[in-house]
């Protein structure tokens, strides 16, 4: 399963993704670009933390990698790199659940996660629609939504930044409304609603309460990303109804044998 976190600014993300990694064992991957200017937006990321990442591992910035051997893959109609128990060239760090394995673009990112689909990761770095569309199309890819009432927001912004409510609240809109200006509109926030498998809300006091709730969510069940038959059928159902022609109420049915549908209606 792979896990992209998206969602307001200082909604508790970060923590989303520490409980997943710590109580949940997910692999952390990161994704280090150009567009890692808006993470510092969102209070996931410095770039002088950034600079000294890039230093340290003294990345190859020359674009080049190794064209993989491809075949068609069950998981999605895209030719996919061939199974192979290395890691891709552009994996910057090792394996471990305390350090990320970050990539310096998203097809690399792509590439290795289907590869090791079996395996568990989690990133907050996918927040454009752009990014997610890369993505959307792999079975084991899910994105979680994390939102959080404003005020509560903003006071946790103050112990990072000095901004006024209402740069805040400017800024807010920014990233999940979208900017624009007379050349091209800014990707945000709400062009991903359609792309949402879950939804959470922080409303909590403590961060012991988010835990809570994230245990009772079950993120890990494989239902959320593929139904169970009741589900599955009882949607097919609700969907049949839309068609319905009683003027009282909504009706809709399948017969199913063995898992399998003979009629709608």
């Amino acid at each position: 399963m792979f896990i992209a976190i998206v969602g307001t600014r200082f909604a508790g993300k970060s923590t989303v993704e520490e409980y997943l990694i710590n109580h949940k064992h997910f692999t952390p991957v990161r994704l280090i670009e150009p567009n890692d200017g808006e993470s510092v937006l969102e209070g996931n990321i410095s770039i002088h933390a950034i600079s000294r990442r890039f230093d340290s591992l003294g990345l190859q910035t020359n674009g080049h990698r190794a064209a993989p051997n491809r075949h068609d893959s069950f998981l999605s109609m895209s030719p996919l790199p061939s199974p192979a128990p290395t890691a891709s060239p552009n994996a910057l760090m090792n394996h471990s659940m305390s350090k990320p394995l970050c990539f310096s673009s998203p097809n690399d990112l792509l590439d290795y996660v289907t590869v090791n689909w079996r395996e568990n990761f989690v990133t907050s770095d996918l927040n454009t629609k752009e990014l997610v569309d890369i993505f959307i199309r792999r079975p084991f890819f899910m994105l979680i939504s994390v939102d959080a009432p404003l005020l509560d927001r903003f006071r946790r912004s103050q112990y990072f930044q000095n901004f006024g409510l209402e740069a805040f609240i400017r800024e807010d809109d920014r990233l999940v409304f979208g900017g624009s200006n007379s050349f091209h509109k800014e990707s945000s926030l709400h062009d991903l609603r359609d792309s949402i498998n879950i939804h959470i809300t922080n409303s909590y006091s403590s961060i012991q309460g988010l835990f809570t709730h994230l245990d009772d969510l079950d993120l890990t069940n494989p239902q959320h990303l593929r139904p169970s038959w009741d589900d599955y059928f009882m949607t097919l159902a609700s969907l049949a109804s839309r068609r319905s022609n009683c003027m009282k109420r909504r009706v809709g049915a399948v017969l199913v044998r063995e898992n399998r549908v003979i009629a709608t209606g």
